[in-house]
């Protein structure tokens, strides 16, 4: 599990991702002006597990690095400096963000159709309720 914060124009934005045997999992999080250690830490004590637990969609991945072998230290120092340099969140995690929403967006769909439905019916049945009373004494 990774976090990445960077600045995106306007707010400080952290950006967890878990890679499973499933894909990798992406979400966001906005901390809004500069965080402090404090709330960084404090997001990642409290927060940061309930966030990505929710993510329900993966991206699969093809591993292309054998994660068991052991890396030499200059390479390992080379890849920690070209990650700091990154501006903001790799391409794959914002793919998995993409489809994240987009599931969630189909999911608020159907409930806010259902809702609409329901609300529908349930004004018909006062309306048929309201002439049925009007009729009642005839």
């Amino acid at each position: 599990m990774t976090l990445t914060i960077y600045y995106d124009g306007q707010f400080w934005v952290g950006l967890v991702q878990r890679q499973t045997e499933q894909g990798l999992f992406a979400t966001r999080h906005v901390f809004g002006p500069e965080p402090s250690d404090g709330e960084v830490f404090e997001f990642v004590n409290r927060d940061m597990d309930r966030l990505i637990e929710s993510q329900t969609v993966a991206i699969t991945l093809e591993q292309t690095q054998d994660l068991n072998r052991c890396i030499n230290p200059k390479r390992l120092r080379r890849l920690v400096n070209k990650e700091k340099e990154q501006a903001g969140p790799s391409n794959v995690a914002q793919n998995a963000l993409r489809v994240q929403l987009e599931a969630n967006k189909k999911e608020r769909k159907v409930l806010s159709k259902q809702e609409k439905l329901e609300e529908e019916e349930r004004r018909w049945q006062m309306a048929r309720d309201k002439a049925k009373k009007k009729h009642r004494g005839r």
